[in-house]
């Protein structure tokens, strides 16, 4: 399976992010707003229809991350370490 790893920094909470994750339905408005412009779960739990800025639409299954739930990390960068560009 293919992925894609992100990194993004934030002052929200890790409870606050995790939360907006397991929010399947609400891509559109907490997670991706803008890039995704709706969300509407298919009944029975078969999954999820994504309709993207560009209306592109996709079909997903509709897993939670809480099946994927790890221990909270934190980490500090220290400020006298360069960072890559």
């Amino acid at each position: 399976m293919a992925s894609i790893a992100v990194e993004v920094t934030t002052e929200a909470s890790p409870a606050a992010v995790w939360d907006a994750i397991r929010d399947i339905g609400a891509l559109h408005a907490r997670l991706v707003p803008g890039f995704v412009v709706a969300t509407e779960l298919v009944p029975g739990g078969r999954g999820r229809l994504i309709v993207f800025s560009d209306r592109a639409e996709s079909t997903a299954p509709a897993r939670s991350a809480a099946c994927y739930d790890v221990p909270f990390r934190k980490v500090v960068r220290d400020p006298a370490v360069k960072q890559p560009q």
